[in-house]
């Protein structure tokens, strides 16, 4: 993986800690289930890349990429109503970019049926 996909991926994992907390109570963010939490889906993303390299799994950078950049986009999304705009700032993007991504993620029909969130 180069230095630039190791930036991004490294970003993309700081502001997932932040989305996870996003849309709790303010009396949740002190919970040490919150720090649990956070520790998780780091062990869980560490165990799935883990079990992919055993397997010998081809690409497994990209699939996983794939499915990070969804859970943002769809949490994100959930969390401000489906409004974009708002979406892409909770995310550090911008508006266009966060569309250029539901496209490439083929997004769009899942969120036109209202499954935004997941």
């Amino acid at each position: 993986m180069g230095r630039k996909r190791l930036r991004f991926v490294s970003l993309i994992l700081a502001s997932l800690s932040l989305l996870v907390a996003a849309p709790l109570a303010a009396d949740e963010f002190r919970s040490p289930s919150l720090t649990a939490l956070r520790v998780d889906w780091r062990a869980a993303l560490d165990r799935e890349l883990a079990h992919a390299l055993a397997r010998g799994e081809q690409g497994v950078g990209e699939r996983l990429l794939r499915e990070f950049k969804r859970t943002l986009i769809l949490r994100s999304l959930a969390h401000t109503g489906g409004h974009r705009l708002e979406a892409a700032q909770w995310l550090g993007w911008g508006r266009n970019t966060l569309t250029r991504k539901i496209q490439e993620l083929g997004l769009e029909p899942e969120l036109r049926k209202g499954g935004g969130a997941s």
